[in-house]
């Protein structure tokens, strides 16, 4: 009968572990696993910019968005548009 005893406690300990591994596990995807495995750093302008203006480096800023809502081709290196 101790056999028995023993895996049960042992059962019980395993399955708490698996329990706060779980938690643990998902507060950290959902904390900092999903910005860095699903989201790109894409470049935006930070204000309005009127036609015929030279993009200059002061003007733009960085957004992480989700990249399965991004369109082809996005701009992610800031030098592809500065100075144009």
């Amino acid at each position: 009968m101790n056999i028995f005893n023993n895996n049960a406690k042992f059962k019980g300990v395993l399955g708490i572990i698996l329990i706060l591994v779980t938690i643990t596990s998902i507060y950290f995807w959902e904390n900092y696993g999903r910005q860095e495995f699903t989201y790109t750093d894409v470049i935006v302008f930070k204000e309005d910019v009127p036609e015929n203006k030279i993009v200059k480096e002061k003007m733009l800023g960085v957004m992480k968005l989700e990249s399965s809502t991004l369109i082809d081709d996005v701009i992610t290196d800031p030098n592809e548009i500065i100075g144009k």
